[in-house]
């Protein structure tokens, strides 16, 4: 009984530091509110606001989101990451004008704030990872359908 005890203790001591666990992406609005996905790079940042190159722009949302859904996902338990210069990412833009910038290892987000009035760009919001060789290939199969 004490060894059942010790191993199931031991098990969900590891899977709670293990600091990551396989789940679903939860976008910044519902799927509902998406006006478009492109695919784009990043080039740099004026301020707060990304400056970004448009490699493609995804014509068949819903079929994007399916295989987008298929991809392996983690989630971090730790500080989050953000997006870089040089990064090929999903820009998700939604019917507020606000988006959000989605790589296989992090996360930007654009959003409205009413209290200040004003768009600001949090760079630093990504808790998700993607198995990057499956995150290239989604990539890679829009870009060479365009």
């Amino acid at each position: 009984m004490k060894t059942k005890l010790i191993i199931s203790g031991s098990l969900a001591c590891l899977f709670l530091f293990s600091g990551c666990a396989s789940t679903k992406y939860q976008f910044l609005h519902s799927k509902d509110e998406i006006e478009s996905i492109e695919i784009v790079r990043i080039e740099g940042s004026s301020g707060d606001v990304p400056e970004l190159s448009f490699e493609v722009v995804i014509v068949d949302v819903g079929a994007f989101l399916n295989d987008f859904s298929r991809l392996n996902i983690n989630k971090r338990f730790t500080d989050p990451e953000g997006v870089y210069i040089g990064d090929t990412a999903m820009r998700i833009q939604y019917t507020n004008r606000e988006f959000e910038l989605i790589t296989d290892d992090g996360q930007a987000k654009y959003v409205y704030s009413d209290y200040y009035g004003t768009y600001y760009y949090f760079q630093y919001a990504g808790y998700y990872y993607f198995d990057v060789e499956e995150f290239n290939t989604l990539i890679d199969k829009y870009i060479s359908h365009s």
